[in-house]
């Protein structure tokens, strides 16, 4: 069983509460070995009660074929910034359609590379496209 760092965290304020009920005679005689299993016991409840988290990350092939997502393009440049080029900003549904767009983009000269990636947050490299 995996204990959580909260479940492990917990463990030192139940055995401080032990010691400090032993030392004010609160608990004595068989009372002290049935608070230490309880001290023990506790933090394995809590690490059980914990939901894991890589069952709440969806896969991106789990989606629909209906809700795949669009693409967009980002290039490289020699010299300033891709937003100059209108074909960074726009959306294709389809990869040949960003393939397409990508060829127009290497008319400019300060263009060296160009990658499609999904339009989703965080974006998702697809492809390189070559000149």
């Amino acid at each position: 069983m995996s204990y959580t760092h909260k479940a492990l965290a917990s463990t030192w304020p139940i055995v401080l509460g032990l010691v400090a009920l032993m030392g004010a005679g609160a608990v004595v005689e068989s009372w002290v070995l049935l608070l230490a299993g309880a001290s023990l016991v506790m933090p394995a409840l809590m690490a059980v009660a914990t939901p894991d988290l890589e069952l709440a990350v969806e896969r991106a092939d789990a989606q629909p074929a209906g809700a795949r997502a669009l693409f967009r393009l980002r290039a490289i440049m020699r010299q300033g910034t891709a937003a100059s080029l209108p074909a960074v900003w726009e959306r294709y549904a389809t990869i040949d359609a960003a393939r397409a767009a990508v060829r127009g983009m290497y008319s400019n000269d300060r263009v060296v590379r160009v990658l499609i990636v999904t339009d989703e947050v965080p974006p998702r490299f697809v492809e390189w496209v070559e000149r």
